[in-house]
């Protein structure tokens, strides 16, 4: 730009004088060939800039697209984690109802079982009072002494009281109680 001034600046220079015509022409044809080294550069520099402009673009446009792939990528990826969350969320709501039933299904049967077992401390106690009882009107011995069988069957009468059917009452009852006494104990065991 510098030499196109000073060129321009001799042309005026050499007009102003009356050195020849050649002088100028030789100016002018000069003027022209720097305008035009100056178009050339000028047009390159632009040509210059539009390549490393179109380069800078490209390069952003290419980075622009892979955060937004990978910006996708992780809002797909978090809509799955989501979902994922929102099922395990059901699940442990699932899972705590199914133990709250299963704790209060085991309260009740807890308390089925005490009843139960309350109601056969009762009947214990009960028939604990009842063998009690017995013993006491029969002065320390649950069974009365075997009466006397009549060995002779042929003095057997109508009229002969001998009652068969008490003793094997109370052998009855007495392994009952028996049984009852140990399913008793067995239950306070455990």
């Amino acid at each position: 730009m510098e030499q196109l001034h000073e060129k321009e600046r001799e042309l005026e220079e050499a007009r102003s004088s009356s050195e020849g015509e050649e002088k100028i022409n030789h100016l002018a044809a000069e003027n022209v060939r720097l305008a035009s080294e100056v178009l050339k550069a000028h047009s390159q520099a632009e040509k210059t800039l539009q390549a490393e402009k179109d380069l800078i673009t490209k390069q952003f446009t290419e980075k622009l697209k892979t955060a937004q792939n990978e910006r996708d990528k992780l809002a797909t990826d978090m809509e799955a984690l989501r979902a994922k969350m929102r099922v395990m969320e059901s699940r442990i709501e699932d899972q705590k109802s199914s133990i709250e039933q299963a704790e209060k299904i085991r309260k009740d049967e807890v308390a089925s079982v005490q009843a139960e077992l309350d109601a056969v401390r009762k009947e214990k106690a009960k028939l604990k009072e009842e063998m009690e009882n017995l013993r006491s009107n029969n002065n320390g011995n649950p069974v009365p002494p075997p009466r006397r069988t009549i060995s002779n069957m042929s003095t057997y009468t109508y009229n002969t009281q001998t009652d068969f059917s008490e003793i094997e009452d109370v052998h009855r009852l007495r392994s009952e109680i028996d049984k009852y006494v140990l399913c008793v104990g067995f239950c306070f065991v455990f």
